[in-house]
């Protein structure tokens, strides 16, 4: 089959156009000034449950293509709350809501009950962990991996 060649061929530009906006978001992320000093004046996430509660939060990275419209959930403490849909969908722009690389325009973001507009960036994104599914290292150590997000890390 003469075709088959030319869909192998397609579907090698899709992957590898995916693999490009990933690496572009990544670079975006490492490359982005820290805004984390621009509100130090709030107060500190201070947590209890790590209960998570998204309400009619609507988000769009370019005005009339809306990302989320209206999504509201709750991630309840001490239990798995997946996030799934389509490339595109919005899964990793909920992350990137909750950790304040964006805000949002309507709609809240509650941590154990507060809001994640009134606590400090940098508490907020200390009390974070994410593990990706697919994991990411760089040419080097263990230990350069490990030590590659925080700044100071000692042996």
């Amino acid at each position: 089959m003469a075709t088959e060649p030319a869909k192998r061929l397609a579907r090698l530009n899709i992957d590898l156009n995916s693999q490009l906006v990933g690496a572009r978001m990544l670079l975006e992320v490492v490359d982005s000034p820290a805004s984390e000093q621009a509100d130090d004046d709030k107060p500190a996430l201070k947590l209890s449950d790590a209960r998570i509660e998204l309400r009619d939060v609507n988000f769009a990275y370019r005005p009339g293509e809306p990302v989320l419209n209206r999504m509201s959930f709750t991630a309840e403490p001490g239990k798995v709350t997946a996030l799934v849909g389509p490339s595109g969908g919005g899964k990793s722009t909920v992350l990137a809501l909750l950790l304040r690389f964006f805000e949002t325009r309507e709609g809240d973001i509650l941590i154990d009950g507060q809001s994640i507009l009134s606590v400090s960036r940098r508490s907020l994104r200390q009390q974070t962990a994410y593990v990706g599914q697919d994991v990411y290292l760089f040419r080097d150590t263990i230990r350069a991996n490990i030590a590659f997000g925080k700044g100071g890390a000692t042996e």
